[in-house]
C-alpha cells in the first residue's frame, strides 16, 4: 500500500519533468545547486553575527560562534549519515526501479535516504531552533530541494521524508545534548 502510493506520487511529480526547458531549469536549480547557495547563505548569516558582536565588544561572540558550530555540525553528520543509511537500506533509485522515469540529470548510489533532504533539514531545523527569523527560508528551501529531487527523477517521496526524519533527529537530538551539557541553559534568539 505505502510502496505503491509512493511510486505513484512521484510518478504524478515526476511528470513535469522534461516538458518545459524554464521548469527543468528551476528544478535543476533547487535541486543541485540552492542547497550549496543556503550552506553560503547560514555561513554568512551568521559569521556576521560574529562579526557584529564582536565590534559591539558584546560578550556574545563565543555564543554565535558557538551557533555556527552547531549548524555546522548537524549539517554535516546529517550528510555523512545519509550515505551510511543508504548501505544498510539499499533501496534502488527510482529511475531504476520504475519505468517511464524522467531524470534531470545524473546521481549514483542508492536512493534511501535522500541526503540532500537530510542536510538541507539538520541545517533548516538547527538554525531554526537558534535564531527563528531564519524559520520561513528554512522551511522554504527544505520543501524546494525535497521537493525538486522528486521531480527530477532522482528521488522519491518515501526517500524525502527519511531524508527528513533523519535530518530532523540529528538536528533536534544535537541541540538537546547542547541544553543538557549547558544544564538548560541556551539561548534561542526571536
Amino acid at each position: 500500500m505505502i510502496s505503491s502510493l509512493n511510486n505513484s506520487l512521484f510518478l504524478f511529480f515526476n511528470s513535469f519533468a522534461g516538458k518545459f526547458p524554464a521548469l527543468d531549469f528551476f528544478i535543476s536549480f533547487c535541486a543541485t545547486i540552492l542547497p550549496a547557495l543556503y550552506v553560503l547563505f547560514l555561513f554568512a548569516y551568521f559569521a556576521r553575527g560574529i562579526v557584529e558582536k564582536r565590534e559591539d565588544k558584546r560578550p556574545f561572540v563565543g555564543a554565535v560562534a558557538n551557533d555556527l558550530l552547531f549548524v555546522s555540525l548537524s549539517g554535516i553528520i546529517a550528510y555523512t549519515s545519509a550515505p551510511i543509511a543508504k548501505l544498510f537500506f539499499a533501496y534502488p533509485r527510482p529511475f531504476l526501479a520504475l519505468q517511464h522515469v524522467t531524470t534531470l540529470f545524473s546521481v549514483t548510489g542508492f536512493s534511501f535516504p535522500s541526503g540532500h533532504a537530510a542536510c538541507m533539514m539538520a541545517l533548516g531545523a538547527a538554525s531554526a531552533l537558534h535564531d527563528r527569523r531564519l524559520s520561513v527560508l528554512s522551511f522554504i528551501v527544505i520543501i524546494l530541494v525535497g521537493g525538486a529531487r522528486i521531480v527530477a527523477g532522482v528521488h522519491t517521496p518515501i526517500d524525502i521524508l527519511g531524508g527528513y526524519v533523519l535530518g530532523a533527529g540529528i538536528a533536534f537530538g544535537l541541540y538537546y545534548i547542547r541544553v543538557f551539557n549547558n544544564h538548560g541553559q541556551t539561548e534561542v534568539r526571536l
